[in-house]
């Protein structure tokens, strides 16, 4: 095992374009996998010293490393992460990620993930006391990556009934910009408060979808307005990210706006003429939000980085 340390995991940061909370129904959500990356690091300390993790223990992460601390022992676990802390795109699950291959590389099981097993593994790690489960289409996307992806989870939490398809974006004269509220809403505690999912948000999604199919520009824009009215009036996005969407719509070269984690309050996710981009960028930043570009170029999936030994990728 000792050959495989210093090693790095690196993950791809992720987006609901639409879909979420219509996916714990098990309905299927248009994700994006994007830069930057978050990084798992494993470092050894002393071969006799507890494992030592940046990861919080209720985490997915923090529940898998307390599950196998014997196999950590005398290793330091941390995360790099690339937003410095601001939360939201894609976190807990490259947390989740990261030490879980970390413990497949160290007991040498697999030079690539093994999709099947850490999916099941997640669930198991992740599972709450509400009435909706978290639906883990968050580690297939960031270990499939790809760039743009149809993800869903059917009823019965099992792999068989899982479908990711790649998608190409269809639309060269509109463009994709996330822009991070700096703040962020905890989506396990969110899920775990849940009750009631309307079906408008799964509507909306289907319709998207079918949309980036069609290359129908009117029909996609349109089914992000519904999304964001139905969660509107389910209450399901809070007055402030109402607000954010209400200003940057109001911007010159927007064609859309929509929030993005629980309560729509994490990101802001524009579709937007490529001509204004300079000009949106500059007014993100008066308006306090912190701007992500995100390039049409397609992204890796989670990839194993033996640091001083090369590169391994899924």
């Amino acid at each position: 095992m000792q050959h495989r340390i210093p090693l790095q995991i690196n993950i791809p940061t992720k987006t609901f374009v639409l879909g979420e909370y219509a996916v714990l129904l098990g309905q299927p959500a248009l994700m994006l996998a994007h830069e930057p990356f978050f990084s798992v690091t494993v470092n050894r300390i002393h071969s006799d010293a507890p494992v030592h993790s940046s990861f919080h223990p209720e985490s997915p992460a923090g529940r898998w490393v307390t599950e196998h601390r014997d196999a950590f022992q005398g290793l330091c676990l941390d995360l790099s992460d690339p937003l410095g802390g601001i939360g939201g795109l894609g976190r807990s699950s490259a947390e989740f990620i990261g030490v879980w291959w970390a413990l497949h590389q160290l007991n040498d099981l697999s030079e690539s993930i093994e999709l099947k097993q850490l999916y099941m593994d997640y669930l198991n790690c992740s599972k709450t006391s509400g009435q909706f489960q978290p639906s883990g289409v968050d580690v297939l996307t960031q270990c499939v990556g790809g760039g743009l992806l149809s993800a869903q989870v059917k009823s019965s939490p099992s792999f068989k009934n899982i479908q990711v398809h790649p998608l190409e974006w269809p639309f060269d004269s509109m463009k994709i910009m996330l822009m991070h509220t700096q703040t962020h809403c905890s989506t396990a505690e969110h899920v775990a408060t849940l009750t009631k999912i309307p079906q408008e948000l799964s509507d909306s999604t289907h319709q998207g979808i079918q949309a980036i199919k069609d290359k129908s520009q009117s029909k996609f824009l349109s089914a992000i307005e519904s999304f964001v009215h139905a969660q509107a009036l389910a209450s399901l996005i809070t007055p402030d990210a109402l607000n954010w969407i209400d200003q940057i719509s109001a911007l010159e070269g927007v064609y859309g706006v929509k929030g993005c984690g629980a309560l729509g309050s994490d990101v802001m996710i524009l579709f937007y003429n490529p001509q204004f981009e300079f000009k949106l960028m500059q007014a993100s930043l008066s308006l306090g939000l912190l701007p992500i570009g995100i390039d049409s170029k397609q992204t890796s999936g989670a990839f194993v980085q033996p640091l001083h030994r090369g590169t391994r990728r899924v």
